[in-house]
């Protein structure tokens, strides 16, 4: 039976201080395997993270690439606008 274990606990047991490095391995047991060899069918559930870790883990990925969907939307959008603009005078 696996214990929940929340990813900040983790974290702190582990003393990586806030770096977001794990390896999955290390979370979840070998698989069990029958007498044959086989692996034995398991649940296994899902991590469980709290708003504030799921944000800081989504951050470094949505910051980015919001900054580059801006970068190339907000000139479309100009031309489109100065466009209406010219095409109503």
């Amino acid at each position: 039976m696996t214990e929940k274990y929340r990813y900040r606990d983790v974290q702190q047991a582990w003393g990586t201080g806030g770096v977001f490095e794990l390896n999955l391995n290390d979370l979840y047991p070998e698989p069990e395997v029958d007498a044959e060899g086989n692996p034995v069918p398991t649940s296994i559930k899902r991590p469980r993270l709290d708003s504030r870790e799921k944000w800081r883990l989504l951050q470094p990925f949505i910051s980015g690439r919001l900054k580059d969907q801006l970068k190339a939307v907000i000139p479309l959008l100009q031309q489109n606008l100065t466009s209406v603009i010219h095409h109503n005078c």
